[in-house]
């Protein structure tokens, strides 16, 4: 278990699973540069999808401290970007994240010389989680009426089930706002092609 020892997965591409492209069993050491190419095949689909690191006895480690991100692929088979709707909608991104701290309020530093991995999750889990929205904890959306948005979501928690709701605040009502499900785990839904 080497918290700082780190390496890429994707979820949702194509690609290589070995070498310097998406490759579980790659050792990237703290203060080191590693080089990361990932090709996609022509036949990708488009959509959102998302990385995280995955070196094996880490991964939750890492991240439960925010270790993760978005990859957009537009174009390409089924591909939602040329529906003129969506074309002229704003891309809304959001990845949601629960970050562990311990009682102090921090993501703990680890000696690995010293530390015991069933502590440190311990630890971990006896602290407080903090759910994010890129980054911020309970943000606030704002929308013109009868503006249209995509909403690209990340669930890039540690396997948590989200239950997401929009709620108006002040005046305003959301009774007949349409929301559409477009896609599933990056992948466009049929009934949208």
């Amino acid at each position: 278990h080497d918290p700082y020892t780190t390496n890429l997965h994707t979820h949702g591409l194509t690609v290589d699973p070995g070498g310097i492209s998406d490759n579980v069993y790659r050792i990237m050491e703290p203060g080191t540069e590693n080089e990361v190419l990932v090709e996609l095949v022509p036949e990708q689909p488009s959509g959102t999808f998302w990385y995280h690191p995955h070196k094996h006895g880490t991964v939750s480690y890492q991240i439960m401290g925010g270790m993760a991100g978005f990859l957009i692929v537009e174009g390409g088979p089924g591909s939602l970007d040329e529906v003129p709707e969506i074309a002229a909608a704003r891309d809304l991104v959001m990845g949601f994240q629960t970050i562990r701290v311990n009682t102090a309020g921090v993501v703990p530093w680890v000696n690995t010389a010293a530390t015991n991995f069933k502590q440190l999750h311990q630890t971990l889990m006896d602290g407080d989680n903090f759910m994010t929205t890129n980054g911020v904890v309970e943000p606030t959306l704002t929308m013109r009426p009868g503006e249209v948005v995509r909403c690209r979501m990340l669930n890039a928690t540690l396997g948590e089930t989200l239950a997401l709701r929009v709620v108006a605040t002040g005046q305003q009502k959301l009774a007949g706002i349409p929301l559409h499900i477009l896609s599933h785990d990056g992948l466009t839904v049929p009934e949208m092609i």
